[in-house]
């Protein structure tokens, strides 16, 4: 089982590796296809509020092949900051994601959801 909490240096690095891809990002680059061979699959996702403030947003979903929990489980991602749905991909605060395809909600689910109906 993988431990719960990051220890200091691994949070330093993920801040340290998040800075960089922003700013990589920022000035067009996107990841290729060795990047993203490298990260977890996230399936069946959508995106959730995971707080209040501009880190709230998050995904939620089913990962295959991430590297603190084997197998396939749900999970609740760091926030994002970055998502291209026709690249398929996503960066969190923690990692890059490949993106399969996101949840189907029921027309039901839909109709509960808050907001204004159009």
């Amino acid at each position: 089982m993988a431990d719960k909490f990051y220890a200091a240096d691994e949070l330093r690095r993920r801040a340290a590796d998040m800075t960089r891809d922003i700013d990589l990002l920022s000035s067009g680059w996107r990841p290729d296809a060795r990047v993203l061979a490298e990260a977890p699959l996230i399936s069946g996702w959508s995106v959730v509020e995971r707080g209040s403030g501009p880190t709230s947003i998050a995904m939620i979903g089913m990962v295959t092949g991430h590297p603190r929990f084997p197998g396939v489980r749900p999970v609740l991602t760091s926030p994002l900051v970055a998502v291209d749905l026709v690249g398929r991909w996503a960066r969190t605060q923690g990692r890059f994601y490949r993106l399969g395809d996101p949840r189907d909600f029921t027309f039901e689910e839909l109709l509960a959801a808050p907001g204004p109906k159009v």
